[in-house]
């Protein structure tokens, strides 16, 4: 496959990401109101909080594998070092329930967020693809210097 075949597939596969999310946005949307719950400018507060209590669970959900992996660490001397979850692979140090929780929870705060952005009547495809294009722009590891 050659680059401009390459680069056409990705375009293609960015087309069919956008068009689903939009149309979960407005399925999530549809069903959340059939449920009685508003979303609108005046309770956005509330709904950028419990985004915010999702993205906790998740936090939530990654510590307890942190924990998971430290306690189950057969070699004492190494429980107070820190644990490689980026190198190793999720399933040889921890288990499935504990990964689907930190799943469950990444897919509540997305369910919220494109709920969220459909019912204040934003585009999401011309959102992400605008800040995806900015963000090509960005040095490496730009932001706050460490």
């Amino acid at each position: 496959m050659n680059k401009q075949d390459k680069e056409n597939l990705r375009r293609e596969q960015d087309e069919v990401l956008f068009i689903r999310l939009n149309k979960a946005g407005r399925d999530v949307a549809a069903w959340s109101e059939s449920k009685g719950f508003e979303t609108g400018w005046g309770n956005l507060p509330e709904k950028l909080m419990l985004i915010v209590t999702e993205v906790s669970e998740a936090m939530e959900a990654f510590r307890d594998i942190k924990l998971e992996v430290v306690e189950n660490n057969p070699l004492p001397y190494q429980r107070d070092k820190p644990v490689d979850l980026v190198h190793q692979p999720v399933s040889e140090i921890v288990n499935d329930k504990l990964v689907n929780e930190l799943a469950s929870e990444l897919g509540d705060v997305i369910i919220r967020v494109i709920s969220l952005a459909h019912s204040l009547g934003f585009d999401l495809e011309s959102a992400i693809r605008t800040k995806h294009k900015f963000n090509l722009t960005r040095p490496p590891k730009h932001g706050r210097q460490r």
